[in-house]
């Protein structure tokens, strides 16, 4: 009856378009809903993560520690290797100072004593010139204090024999 009828045929017509346009505006907000709460649990909840976002995060820790242990274990390894580089020149190189100290020590040492020896001659050459010189001076002096004597006893005896003369018998 409907079939025949076409108010009716033109009725269901515009119902089920109404009714298609009607689920496919649905259909449309829900998408829009679905998106919407989407990105804003991504935006406002990123910490919400699935079991596989955990399990590719824990991968990729314990694949950050593996480097870092073996990054470090090298580090040590090359650190240890110039360790021992940087003793053996540091025990060279300390090899080689006490050396040239030491021969710098016996080089200071042989100028020294030959300084002290020159010094020593010197001082020696110095104090004979000096003695040699207060000799000849003391010598000098006891023969002036000789001849100073012989003229005062010739002066008094002198002078004696004037006033032993000039007495009268």
């Amino acid at each position: 009856m409907a079939e025949n009828d076409p108010i009716l045929e033109q009725r269901v017509e515009a119902l089920e378009q109404f009714s298609q346009t009607r689920v496919v505006e649905q259909v449309g907000e829900l998408t829009e809903r679905v998106s919407s709460l989407e990105s804003a649990r991504e935006t406002e909840s990123p910490f919400l993560a699935s079991k596989a976002d955990i399990a590719r995060l824990e991968a990729q820790h314990i694949a950050t520690q593996e480097q870092i242990a073996a990054q470090s274990g090298q580090f040590s390894k090359d650190l240890q290797a110039q360790s021992e580089v940087f003793n053996t020149r540091l025990d060279a190189q300390s090899a080689q100072f006490n050396k040239d100290l030491q021969a710098l020590s016996e080089q200071v040492d042989r100028r020294f004593i030959a300084q002290s020896e020159r010094f020593d001659s010197k001082q020696n050459a110095q104090t004979e010139q000096l003695r040699r010189e207060w000799e000849q001076r003391i010598n000098q002096l006891i023969s002036w204090m000789i001849v100073t004597t012989i003229a005062f006893f010739g002066t008094v005896i002198a002078l004696a024999a004037i006033i032993i003369n000039r007495l009268p018998n």
